[in-house]
């Protein structure tokens, strides 16, 4: 019983910590187009105009975001994935749009 409750707070700090060393990859901006992408697929153009990133930045973290697998790509259409929604569930992101 012990070693379950140590082996989950191990397991939970362990997240914890990967989220931040996620945050401080991806920074402010990662993160403005991971929310942006909540509304679904869209090109860059678009993740622009909602999120305020510049298109040069945008294209400067989309292989970052990919290779993370927070997203995807599709027909030039930039999608989040299961596993960037659950990153911004576990950060605790609601968006600011």
């Amino acid at each position: 019983m012990v070693d379950s409750i140590i082996n989950e707070f191990y397991r939970n700090d362990y997240t914890m910590q990967h989220h931040e060393s996620i945050k401080m990859i991806l920074g402010d901006m990662g993160i403005k187009i991971l929310e942006v992408l909540r509304f679904g697929p869209m090109d860059m153009q678009t993740i622009n105009f909602l999120s305020g990133v510049p298109v040069a930045c945008i294209k400067g973290r989309i292989p970052v975001l990919k290779s993370l697998k927070l997203v995807k790509e599709d027909n030039n259409l930039i999608i989040l994935d299961t596993d960037g929604k659950a990153f911004l569930e576990d950060i605790g992101s609601k968006g600011s749009y």
